[in-house]
């Protein structure tokens, strides 16, 4: 198909028989497999579709718009640095099956989907990290002693990989460790900074990185897609009270808690605001608080 074929309005003949051609000639160069990759704007090239399927979505949604060097099919990079034995396709192919399980099925989170179409410039160069990082407390010493935390900080480093590898402990960093006589609570952002600063370069300017593969340097960036902690660490770590009166990390200001006089705690209501309009719970004063729900559930914070 011509590139020049991909920008022609997806109703027209022209569109739909390039749509086409493209599909037919990625079956003919990967010798007709059952699947191959679609690079519409919902798969992004990292979805497995059957041939009718991938003309399906390219008649639907269209070739997604930052999908420009068709590397996934068979295209050369134009930023490729030839050598005789290694071909940039062959680079990023290796790249590319690190997203897929060994069946063939990418698993990306709905998270990770936002974030490649929030961010294109990143999303179009597989080489960029995406990570995690992951705080807990522990008494390394048991029962001998309650005097002493220790807090050990992870990242973990490629997401990239199938969840067969991302979590194995080559592919994590130790990146830092606060022990002391107390937990560091809400004060860990002191400890993090150094790490917050490194991670903001990497997202903001990169660092310069050789690629054994291709025998050439490249700008590396990371993203830090999400925090991994119990309730109490993930208080500390977004500064988000997790006790007390606003403690629903949902509805922030809004959360409904009442205070027991009795037991001296908060209970926590509005639950039956996630519930549909129309579901019978919502009336149902006797087996709640002696009142009906009209409320509507809170607009959910992703931090995009």
């Amino acid at each position: 198909m011509d590139k020049e074929r991909a920008y022609f309005p997806r109703n027209s003949l022209v569109y739909q028989n390039g749509a086409r051609s493209f599909v037919n000639t990625i079956q003919a160069k990967e010798e007709n497999p059952e699947k191959i990759i679609c690079p519409c704007k919902d798969c992004l090239n990292m979805r497995y579709q059957t041939s009718n399927v991938v003309y399906d979505h390219l008649i639907e949604f269209g070739f997604d718009p930052t999908y420009n060097n068709w590397v996934w099919h068979g295209e050369m990079s134009n930023s490729s640095i030839h050598h005789e034995d290694v071909e940039m396709p062959d680079m990023y192919r290796m790249y590319r099956d690190a997203y897929f399980q060994d069946d063939g099925v990418v698993e990306p989170t709905h998270e990770r989907e936002q974030i490649d179409r929030k961010y294109p410039s990143f999303a179009s160069d597989p080489r960029n990290l995406r990570l995690a990082l992951s705080t807990d407390g522990f008494n390394p010493f048991g029962d001998l002693s309650s005097r002493y935390s220790c807090w050990p900080v992870m990242l973990v480093t490629n997401y990239n990989l199938p969840p067969s590898l991302c979590m194995m402990k080559d592919n994590m960093i130790f990146s830092l460790l606060i022990s002391g006589p107390k937990q560091p609570g809400n004060d860990i952002d002191v400890y993090l900074e150094p790490l917050i600063d490194d991670l903001k370069e990497l997202w903001n300017n990169g660092v310069e990185v050789y690629d054994s593969f291709s025998k050439s340097m490249f700008n590396l960036k990371a993203i830090l897609m999400w925090t991994i902690s119990d309730y109490p660490a993930y208080g500390n770590l977004s500064g988000h009270p997790t006790k007390g009166r606003v403690a629903c990390p949902i509805c922030g200001v809004n959360t409904c808690s009442l205070w027991l006089d009795s037991s001296h705690k908060f209970a926590f209501m509005g639950h039956r605001r996630f519930l549909v309009h129309n579901h019978p719970f919502r009336t149902t004063e006797e087996w709640y608080d002696g009142k009906e729900e009209h409320g509507v559930k809170p607009r959910m914070l992703n931090g995009l």
